[in-house]
């Protein structure tokens, strides 16, 4: 379901009362079909659209403004589209730019209105389809690596910004190659894909998990150290080699191990998302030639890297 949110601040210079008149005008236009909210600012409207698969945006800005206010959402959630609520002055400011974005003049009458409401929310239904055709690894449904590694930039910049940690885990199957060579890709995907519903049902909301390689699944697990990390992943691996998968008239014992890497580690400053990943990967390598259970997750910091 697409939501709707009204950006107050932006608005507030129009007109103080802008804001309320417009959520109430909305919400008698779209009834009960649509959530309609208001966002103070950018940052609250932020923590709004994480949680969201596809929205609209009411808001005013300057000009110059309006291309960095869309950004910083889009980065957030690309299934957004913006309605800019124009001041007759303003107009001219806004006829030189070709802009992925409704404008709307005062007053705002209930014909026009409506009009504009529907094509911002089916521009978003298409952008969010779009986003999700490119995002997405049809085996598994889980984010792809492209995606993952997008994400993780992002996390290292906002970690680098905020001294916030987090880690990059690695779960793989060791017997991958013989369960490809004994009974063919339909057992794999399968075998994937109940991997990763798993993993996903383990991990909270704001994780990301992908798939970022033939036997591999990526998590990018946000504000967490090494330690709680080590804990987290020890108790899924546990939790999925206690398991069995079952295919037709196969059926085997999960097998998977891990490999986390922590951020920041001040001896590897540099690292970027590849740097991450290949640490992980490392880690997750050391793991699959230990004997002991009880060392099927590595971290890389703990390790003697062969490089």
């Amino acid at each position: 379901m697409t939501s709707i949110f009204v950006l107050e601040d932006g608005l507030r210079s129009v007109s103080e009362a802008l804001p309320e008149e417009l959520r109430t005008q909305l919400a008698r236009l779209v009834g009960e079909r649509y959530p309609v909210e208001l966002s103070a600012d950018l940052p609250a409207l932020q923590a709004c659209l994480v949680k969201q698969r596809q929205a609209v945006v009411f808001f005013s800005a300057p000009a110059a403004e309006v291309l960095s206010v869309m950004d910083a959402c889009r980065t957030l959630m690309p299934g957004v589209a913006f309605v800019a609520i124009l001041q007759d002055a303003q107009a001219q400011d806004f006829s030189v730019f070709e802009m992925d974005c409704h404008f709307l003049p005062l007053p705002l009458d209930d014909f026009t209105l409506l009009g504009q409401l529907s094509a911002a929310i089916r521009q978003s239904e298409l952008l969010a389809t779009l986003a999700d055709s490119s995002q997405i690894d049809e085996v598994t449904n889980l984010f792809n690596r492209r995606y993952f590694m997008q994400r993780l930039s992002e996390e290292i910049s906002l970690s680098r910004r905020h001294l916030s940690p987090f880690c990059c885990v690695v779960v793989g199957i060791p017997l991958y190659q013989m369960y490809l060579d004994s009974y063919g890709y339909n057992f794999i995907n399968a075998l994937l894909r109940f991997l990763g519903d798993r993993v996903s049902g383990m991990v909270r909301h704001e994780d990301i998990v992908a798939r970022i390689g033939d036997g591999e699944i990526a998590i990018l697990l946000s504000r967490s150290t090494e330690k709680g990390a080590k804990v987290f992943t020890s108790r899924m691996v546990k939790g999925l080699n206690a398991s069995v998968f079952k295919y037709g008239a196969y059926e085997e014992e999960m097998l998977v191990c891990a490999g986390v890497a922590g951020f920041p580690l001040p001896e590897f400053s540099g690292a970027d998302a590849d740097t991450m990943v290949r640490y992980a990967r490392h880690a997750l390598h050391q793991a699959k030639t230990a004997e002991n259970p009880e060392e099927k997750v590595q971290l890389f910091s703990e390790i003697h890297p062969a490089f």
